[in-house]
């Protein structure tokens, strides 16, 4: 194996066991100059413990303040950070990613089985057939998710916001939905044996005629 290989494996590894450790910002962008988002110390205070792991292609830094980890995942050729970060099969079982953001990544087939995800963001992210088995999602957001052949099995949902979400075929026997926000879901062929479902948020005809309202002309 050539040098450049060994060295996208090297980071690769490094990048498995930091998502394992609890991802709370991933493709974040750094401050002016790229810092790496560090955070102004106290005044007498040590600079906040973190790791780097680097490839030909990219650059991780892992910030660490108390139990919260924040990773940055640049090009590293030029400190431009990765967006829409790509984390198909992500193993994230039972990992605590409490406010986690991962608003546009590619976690289709993604392992979230007990994961602590409750208020993490998940605004237009691919979900599908991730599966999320007694997840904690309650409070999130996963508006324009899609989240097709998903298993939310026994998950906690409540009060997540769901709007304009692809449930086609999702799999949420049991699921606690309780107040969520279900407005323009798609659930063609989903299952919803024993979800609750009490106070849930249906569609808004009045709200989604003004979201699909165009001024004839323009």
């Amino acid at each position: 194996m050539n040098s450049s290989n060994m060295n996208n494996l090297r980071f690769l590894k490094s990048l498995g066991i930091a998502l394992m450790l609890g991802v709370i910002a991933l493709g974040a962008r750094a401050g002016d100059g790229h810092d790496h988002g560090d955070a102004p110390p106290a005044a007498s205070g040590p600079a906040l413990p973190r790791f780097a792991a680097v490839s030909d292609l990219f650059e991780l830094v892992g910030v660490l303040d108390g139990k919260r980890l924040t990773l940055y995942l640049d090009h590293a050729a030029d400190n431009r950070p990765v967006k829409d970060a790509k984390l198909e099969l992500v193993n994230l079982v039972s990992v605590d990613a409490k406010a986690a953001f991962f608003g546009g990544a590619s976690l289709a087939g993604a392992k979230l089985a007990k994961a602590n995800l409750r208020y993490a963001t998940f605004t237009k992210a691919d979900l599908s057939r991730a599966s999320g088995a007694g997840a904690i999602l309650s409070d999130a957001i996963l508006v324009e998710t899609r989240a097709t052949e998903a298993s939310f099995l026994g998950a906690r949902l409540s009060h997540a916001d769901l709007s304009h979400a692809d449930l086609s075929r999702a799999d949420l026997r049991d699921a606690d939905l309780g107040g969520a926000n279900l407005h323009d879901v798609r659930d063609d062929g989903a299952t919803w044996t024993g979800a609750n479902l009490a106070s849930t948020k249906r569609t808004d005809r009045a709200r989604l005629e003004a979201e699909h309202f165009h001024i004839p002309g323009t």
